[in-house]
């Protein structure tokens, strides 16, 4: 059993090699790794554990320990930037990829703009940015972990954001969800296959993207297990559909060069029953593909450059709700006039787990 130290007094130890310095206040347990264990060293620890005393008396203590380390607004001593180390955290020991994923990839481009900084700096450049509460935590929790690393690698000697707490977040009360009625599902199905609200003169019809919004409606998938379905995902022997992977958007853009394909939302293959009519929806998209290619896709723009069923060059409809309910769909303005057409549906919402139609409704 080891002796516990006197209220207000501060322990220095031997911790793997390195001095380490511990102490409570107020309830709390802090400490902090100083430089290697040796006699030289010992002297400034010292005094730094007698400057951590006085203040505690004093009630100047310094929360953030920054001041205790002896840190300096100076380059470190190593041949990696920040950035670096952090891609090496990402990639190594989160499994991730800093291209692909939003969260890692909008953090590297926020250490990025710090440029040059220590851990003393840390706290106040993320305290600086005008992040919303939500975000904010998103970010600390993230960067709090890549410090713990630091320290653990012994590049940094502190974790500055180890004690740091969460924003409070307002809660929001989301507004209910109602799906389109049946009446409502054959209005908007007819309006595409009839090109019904489509100019004359549109180089795109409305008609194309008919079987997509009908598979949506029928199987209730979501938008990017739609997009990424494969010829040989359909057995047309045994009439069966397999939902295995998504065709998924990235931080580099929605179009089909930016897609990836990844596995599922809830990592989960299911089979989904290919009906008469689907059958029937189905195999004229498949004509000209080879059925037993794994590469082809089921649905495909009318541009034939790409694979993916929404790409840039397609004006996607902005859909608005006002408060009785009236769903105003505006095509952009692309050299004609904006045509403006009004449906008394209710509010769009996920068609059997699907918010397709919320999102790029073309009208």
């Amino acid at each position: 059993m080891g002796i516990k130290n006197a209220k207000g007094t501060v322990s220095i130890e031997n911790f793997r090699g390195r001095i380490r310095i511990r102490w409570r206040y107020q309830t709390k347990r802090y400490s902090i790794n100083l430089n290697e264990f040796k006699k030289n060293n010992l002297l400034a620890a010292r005094k730094t554990a007698v400057q951590i005393e006085q203040d505690i008396v004093n009630n100047a203590f310094d929360f953030t320990l920054s001041k205790y380390s002896n840190l300096k607004v100076t380059p470190l001593a190593t041949s990696k930037t920040i950035v670096e180390y952090f891609e090496e955290w990402v990639t190594n020991y989160r499994q991730m990829d800093c291209n692909k994923n939003c969260d890692y990839y909008f953090i590297r481009n926020t250490i990025k703009k710090w440029s040059v900084f220590n851990e003393g700096d840390l706290l106040k450049n993320l305290n600086n940015e005008s992040f919303s509460a939500k975000t904010y935590n998103s970010r600390l929790s993230i960067l709090r972990k890549f410090a713990a690393w630091m320290v653990k690698k012994n590049i940094w000697s502190i974790n500055p954001l180890e004690d740091v707490s969460s924003k409070k977040t307002k809660k929001t009360i989301k507004a209910n969800r109602k799906p389109f009625t049946e009446e409502e599902i054959k209005n908007v199905l007819a309006a595409f296959k009839n090109d019904t609200y489509c100019l004359k003169n549109a180089r795109y019809k409305h008609s194309h993207y008919y079987p997509f919004i009908y598979f949506i409606f029928k199987l209730g998938v979501r938008n990017a297990e739609a997009v990424g379905l494969r010829v040989s995902s359909i057995d047309y022997l045994n009439k069966q559909i397999h939902i295995k992977e998504i065709l998924a958007r990235t931080v580099n853009g929605t179009h089909a060069a930016a897609r990836v394909r990844k596995e599922t939302k809830n990592g989960k293959e299911r089979y989904l029953p290919l009906t008469e009519d689907l059958n029937n929806l189905l195999k004229p998209v498949c004509i000209g593909k080879k059925v037993f290619s794994l590469h082809k896709l089921h649905f495909k723009n009318t541009c034939q450059k790409s694979s993916a069923v929404f790409v840039h060059g397609f004006s996607f409809a902005t859909v608005h709700l006002n408060s009785d309910a009236t769903l105003i769909a505006l095509s952009e303005d692309r050299g004609c006039a904006i045509k403006k057409h009004l449906l008394h549906l209710q509010p769009p919402a996920r068609v059997i787990g699907s918010s397709i139609l919320s999102q790029y409704l073309r009208l």
